[in-house]
């Protein structure tokens, strides 16, 4: 049976990338939505806006300690049992964030969305590299790379303007029905991959050995701290004292933050990318290039850490 190509994949090949890409559209949105979304959901509950952003507080403690656990246990698991998994557990999350009756019922609605993401964010470049050929790698790594940054100018926003026009639980609700359908998706045409090399604890004292990775968490916290501390209240912040249409200006600063992906050296693993991007500057870039050298479970791990940090 001849398949339609494009620069050498199969269509038996795109159909599967791009349903990630759109799930690390889903899952980036996710992330940043309640950002735009934080006035309405303190109104809800009669807080503050500083009271309600202990969500998001909560939601990135969640993912930093419980990135590894979750991924020790994961690692043992075929990739598309897997993936399928997550999506389940994530859709889950944004229905029950949806019809949280009361604020802390929202918070560990968060956690379970927290539980996907550490895991979808730690292996969604390995899937994607593994789904074509070595030759191809880079491409696959951009398309997950396009999605994030995809999410980052329009997700926010739109998902302020879904808030603005029918209340934020159904911005939730909306996540979660197309966290739904990226199940049925990709339980058609993902194909069967199996298990990755397995990561253990014990393995843990020896990546932090390397210097090269420590430099690499420590410019993550100080740069990624910075960089959510101040961008986690901007829609209050532009409402309240800068006196702004905070839904229009979300738009604009949504543009100005994205992030254009390095598309040209397929080694550069995207777990690997995904800390950098957060991280930024040409330092960090450069150590990334030589920490990508190392084995595939270091780069796993630089995933798994970059989401918690």
């Amino acid at each position: 049976m001849t398949q339609a190509r494009q620069d050498g994949i199969t269509l038996r090949q795109w159909l599967p990338l791009v349903g990630l890409t759109c799930c690390a559209f889903v899952f980036n949105t996710s992330e940043f939505m309640p950002i735009g979304l934080l006035t309405d959901i303190a109104a809800s509950f009669s807080l503050t806006e500083a009271q309600a952003g202990i969500m998001i507080s909560v939601y990135a403690w969640g993912v930093m300690l419980l990135s590894l656990p979750l991924m020790v246990f994961a690692s043992r698991f075929e990739f598309k049992r897997m993936l399928l998994g997550v999506l389940a557990v994530f859709s889950l999350g944004q229905f029950l964030s949806a019809v949280a009756p009361t604020y802390p019922i929202l918070v560990c609605a968060r956690l379970v969305v927290a539980c996907a993401h550490a895991v979808f964010w730690s292996v969604a470049s390995i899937m994607a590299s593994r789904l074509v050929d070595t030759r191809h790698g880079a491409l696959a790594i951009s398309m997950i790379a396009t999605g994030s940054s995809i999410a980052q100018i329009f997700g926010l926003p739109l998902g302020r303007a879904i808030g603005l026009a029918v209340g934020w639980r159904m911005t939730f609700a909306v996540v979660g029905g197309l966290s739904a359908i990226a199940v049925v998706y990709q339980a058609a045409v993902f194909p069967a991959m199996p298990a990755g090399e397995r990561f253990t604890v014990k393995q843990l004292p020896e990546l932090l050995k390397n210097p090269l990775l420590i430099a690499l968490y420590a410019v993550t916290v100080f740069m990624a701290t910075g960089y959510y501390a101040s961008y986690s209240y901007i829609e209050p912040f532009l409402a309240q004292v800068a006196h702004v249409d905070a839904g229009v200006w979300l738009f604009r600063l949504g543009g100005q933050l994205a992030v254009q992906p390095p598309v040209r050296r397929a080694p550069f693993s995207v777990p690997c990318y995904h800390a950098l991007r957060r991280a930024g500057g040409p330092a960090a870039h450069g150590a990334g290039r030589i920490v990508a050298r190392d084995s595939a479970c270091r780069l796993r791990t630089v995933g798994l850490l970059r989401h918690g940090l």
